[in-house]
């Protein structure tokens, strides 16, 4: 009898975009028959973690004599949660394909407790592949819940899959700077479990979210996983808290063809105006891909030289690239205040009146300017 859910999961994940090479497949079709007989042997779905949510749906789709308790089906919706692919754990509770005996999907499903509660919820639960798809279920709305503790419950090597799905959602919490500091000290000895990811992106990520004021030391452990992004966030951090010299010593050398060069070459340009050193600044800034930021690192390095024309011309080419930024226009209007153009400052004032009537920042700008007292 054909299972009218299951067959429109099928074709919602023929939608997704799911596609597998015909040489993958083979591949795949061997190791799923390997994982299937451990299954009929042991009783136990050992083996399915090693297929990732992609490989699991293309797998499903393709067997459509497979029914909704079949371990690879529900492989995949617990796959889904911790890849945070969550579309597909979405479309399968909906149609009603979740397993009975994950009663756990009751309390994780909208959990808004805290890290001990969560704690505790776990351990009830035996199976170590559930309890990693109740973790990510719980946390998928609620980072708060994720604490050192946690993070240590997962951070092993088989399941640094998971640790890496909780360690991105709580750098996004309101936890983020301390945990990201005590991860940078913890992983130093578990380095199988950061390898696990992208070594670069995830300490990238950690000197970012962490409030460190030299994150450089705190990444010595890692210098040979530590690469690009890393050092641009090191060097991020230089320029925040006044470093400009250390900022350009951290990123001189990084190519051009790099993934990380139009960041790279914004903090180049502006460490080297924090550094008074206009002529690489200026060859810094040609390279700036985006438009708006380049014209306003091209009127700072203007307003350095003592040149007000080209001030003027890149001030005036940014407020026309973008006309209703009132950030842009007051910089533009102290800056013609600044070299005694009075009466233009003024007339753009008297023209943008109504453009910036709810913006209280533009209107104390304009008043002052308008009345003659600026």
């Amino acid at each position: 009898m054909t299972d009218a859910a299951l067959e429109r999961f099928r074709q919602f994940l023929s939608r997704h975009g799911v596609a597998i090479a015909a040489v993958e497949r083979d591949v795949l079709m061997h190791e799923m028959g390997a994982t299937i007989n451990r299954h009929r042997l042991t009783g136990r779905d050992e083996g399915i973690q090693a297929f990732n949510t992609s490989q699991l749906a293309g797998l499903v789709i393709g067997q459509t004599a497979w029914t909704r308790d079949q371990p690879f089906v529900t492989g995949l919706i617990l796959s889904s949660l911790i890849d945070g692919d969550l579309v597909i754990y979405d479309v399968a509770m909906a149609e009603g394909l979740l397993p009975e005996s994950w009663t756990w999907i009751k309390w994780a499903y909208g959990f808004t407790g805290d890290e001990t509660e969560l704690l505790n919820k776990l351990s009830d639960i035996a199976a170590v592949r559930e309890r990693c798809g109740a973790v990510c279920l719980a946390i998928r709305n609620n980072a708060k819940a994720i604490g050192s503790r946690l993070l240590g419950e997962f951070c092993k090597a088989p399941l640094a899959k998971v640790y890496h799905h909780l360690l991105r959602t709580a750098l996004s919490g309101p936890a983020a700077a301390t945990l990201a500091a005590g991860e940078l000290a913890r992983l130093p000895d578990q380095l199988e479990v950061l390898f696990a990811s992208d070594t670069d992106m995830t300490l990238a990520a950690l000197v970012k979210a962490s409030t460190l004021d030299h994150p450089e030391t705190a990444v010595i452990p890692f210098k040979d996983a530590a690469d690009e992004m890393t050092r641009i966030a090191i060097a991020q951090r230089h320029l925040e808290r006044g470093r400009a010299a250390e900022a350009l010593a951290a990123i001189k050398d990084l190519r051009v063809l790099s993934v990380t060069y139009d960041q790279a070459i914004l903090i180049a340009a502006l460490a080297a105006l924090e550094c008074h050193k206009f002529e690489m600044a200026e060859f810094y800034s040609r390279n700036i891909a985006d438009v708006d930021t380049r014209l306003k690192i091209v009127s700072r390095i203007a307003q350095a030289n003592g040149d007000p024309a080209a001030e003027m011309d890149a001030l005036i080419s940014l407020y026309e690239r973008n006309p209703h930024d009132a950030q842009v226009f007051v910089i533009l209007i102290n800056a013609l205040l600044r070299i005694g153009q009075t009466a233009m400052a003024r007339a753009l004032c008297a023209e943008a009146q109504e453009r910036y009537i709810d913006d209280p920042v533009v209107e104390q700008t304009l008043r002052l300017v308008l009345s003659g007292n600026r």
